[in-house]
């Protein structure tokens, strides 16, 4: 996937424990809607913290496309 197709849906600080925690969730999330958590939720690390993103396609469903991203 391309980087104009994640969204980022939460930061986090650094050694922040529930970044997992809502990582985990986002994977739920993923994989109820039959798709890989691996593909579609990524938690990335930069110099101002963590964010989590997931792809387009997962926050299409959210946003009432229901995956047209």
């Amino acid at each position: 996937m391309s980087e104009s197709e994640w969204v980022i849906v939460e930061t986090f600080e650094l050694g922040d424990p529930r970044a997992l925690t809502v990582k985990r969730r986002w994977d739920d999330i993923a994989e109820d809607l039959a798709l890989y958590p691996e593909a579609n939720v990524r938690l990335v690390e930069d110099p101002s913290g963590l964010r989590l993103e997931v792809s387009t396609f997962v926050n299409s469903y959210f946003q009432g496309g229901l995956g047209r991203g």
